[in-house]
């Protein structure tokens, strides 16, 4: 089953492997009621194992996202797309805040191996990318992108770039972005 990630989607997971935090969106998605959970291993949860991209940027401490099978109360396998991101306590002991992740390219329903590598391809770009749709809105970016521009790439997704930034040289920007798509 192919399970679509409820937009208030939130787990934190502790550095021992442990549940911290359950939203409802997580109970929405898995059945599961934060008293029942809290406290589990987080790898309980998994139907397969983690994508080996994952498990290499979580043990590098890097944010990752990518395709990740789980178990629903019921039993059934949920497929789903999920963003890891880094976090740390106050005692800086690491921490895992797990979120929905939009899909990435239309390539991830007919060839799941082309959607794999085209997100490690776009987090491993050492420069500001962002893929713009035929209507110069955002479609996606890499970390590196989100840093520069200060927002996540849920805050830019269907904005023009114009609309993301509208400050000089982003109009420059913005302009030629139209006549590469006129053209």
């Amino acid at each position: 089953m192919e399970g679509r990630v409820p937009e208030g989607l939130a787990i934190v997971i502790e550095a021992g492997g442990a549940i911290m935090v359950w939203s409802t969106g997580a109970e929405q998605l898995l059945g599961y009621e934060p008293a029942e959970i809290v406290g589990r291993a987080a790898i309980d949860l998994l139907a397969a194992d983690l994508p080996g991209s994952a498990r290499r940027h979580m043990a590098d401490g890097r944010g990752w996202s990518g395709e990740v099978a789980l178990r629903h109360r019921d039993g059934n396998r949920v497929l789903v797309r999920l963003r890891g991101t880094p976090l740390a306590d106050g005692d800086g002991k690491p921490l895992w805040l797990l979120t929905a992740a939009a899909p990435t390219s239309a390539a991830g329903r007919a060839a799941p191996d082309a959607a794999a590598l085209w997100d490690l391809t776009l987090a491993q770009l050492p420069v500001p990318v962002a893929v713009y749709d035929t209507e110069a809105r955002l479609v996606s970016a890499n970390e590196v992108m989100t840093r520069v521009m200060g927002r996540s790439v849920a805050e830019m997704r269907g904005l023009t770039l114009w609309e993301i930034e509208p400050n000089p040289p982003f109009d420059e920007y913005d302009r030629l972005q139209r006549q590469v798509l006129r053209t």
